[in-house]
């Protein structure tokens, strides 16, 4: 007596029979394993955790060996563990201070006796995210839905915070730019297209016609905090 391996295709819906087409002393089926493929809902879009699910086959029925095999046990019972897990982790890259300068450096706007145009500070990030977040800024000092820088006098300026998007996120209204304008208030919200693991960066600037109020011969500081909550 022989000992054989072979492979029957089950055709999704229907009856998976087959025709004994001889009597053979002694044939008896060992066991039985299954190759199945799990059609899910998009994983991006899921909520983390583990999703179980039991399906019971009838031997009898279902799965038709041939007239002339016996199943000596009637029921199979296919248990399915789909465990889905998420990702959101961002890098900062040089610490948590930032320096806002004008476009040439100090230098330049003091030679020419000019304020200058507008003042920025930037740092990068690296960005993992396999499920919506969003992000909102919480501040030191508000003014509106911006936050504040306050000079050593105590006089505010306000701040403009800005995200530059890695490509893959999608926003509330669906689509995707480079650059979008944080706030203190209402966050702003994020799914993704597919798993983004890509660099992006933080901008924050105060615009040309906020410069001319500042007062000179002081110096402007204040904390911002750029929180990114997962939404799973």
């Amino acid at each position: 007596m022989g000992l054989y391996n072979f492979f029957w295709y089950g055709p999704e819906g229907a009856v998976c029979g087959k025709k004994t087409r001889y009597s053979l002393p002694g044939l008896y089926l060992d066991s039985m394993n299954f190759i199945y493929e799990v059609d899910t809902p998009n994983p991006y879009e899921m909520d983390a955790g583990i999703y179980e699910g039991l399906i019971n086959y009838n031997v009898a029925t279902e799965f038709e060996p041939g007239y002339f095999l016996t199943p000596y046990q009637s029921n199979i019972s296919v248990k399915v563990t789909l465990r889905v897990t998420h990702v959101l982790r961002v890098n900062i890259f040089g610490g948590n201070k930032v320096v806002l300068s004008p476009p040439r450096g100090w230098d330049h706007w003091e030679s020419i006796g000019r304020p200058p145009t507008f003042l920025l500070g930037q740092t990068g990030f690296h960005l993992d995210a396999s499920s919506p977040f969003t992000v909102k800024l919480r501040c030191e000092m508000t003014l509106s839905s911006d936050c504040a820088l306050k000079s050593t006098t105590g006089k505010l300026v306000k701040l403009d915070t800005f995200f530059q998007a890695p490509a893959g996120l999608i926003d509330e209204a669906g689509g995707w730019v480079p650059v979008y304008k944080l706030s203190a208030l209402i966050p702003k919200k994020f799914k993704v297209s597919n798993y983004v693991s890509a660099p992006g960066r933080l901008s924050f600037e105060i615009p040309a016609s906020r410069v001319p109020s500042m007062e000179t011969g002081t110096t402007y500081s204040g904390t911002v905090t750029v929180i990114w909550d997962s939404q799973v």
